[in-house]
């Protein structure tokens, strides 16, 4: 994680500038401490220290894999909503309703993606 997050790092851009500085302190002193005193500290405080990373580690590292795969499901994506779409022109038993239900879902997708 230090490394992603570092200047240069793969996950430098989806963590907040504000926050990395103190972050990334913070998790130098931990790891310190994991190798000194923390080596025959008690379990609480290591779950402790590992939820405090957590909180801010996860959700950038939650972002990084976002956007950096984002791309391929939204092809995915689109594949489908067009055979959806062909298919349904196909089904004779579907009412006017039914096909604009269909229609209104797929906008709300697209109107998430086009954010």
């Amino acid at each position: 994680m230090k490394n992603n997050i570092c200047e240069y790092g793969s996950m430098e851009h989806y963590i907040e500038e504000s926050i990395k500085a103190p972050f990334l302190a913070n998790l130098l002193q931990t790891v310190d401490w994991l190798y000194g005193e923390g080596e025959n500290a008690p379990i609480e405080e290591l779950r402790k220290r590992y939820n405090d990373y957590r909180v801010i580690g996860e959700p950038a590292r939650a972002r990084y894999r976002f956007y950096t795969t984002a791309g391929d499901f939204i092809a995915v994506y689109e594949k489908t909503i067009a055979k959806i779409l062909a298919k349904a022109e196909t089904i004779t038993t579907l009412t006017d309703d039914q096909k604009k239900l269909i229609n209104d879902k797929i906008a709300v997708g697209k109107e998430y993606f086009d954010q």
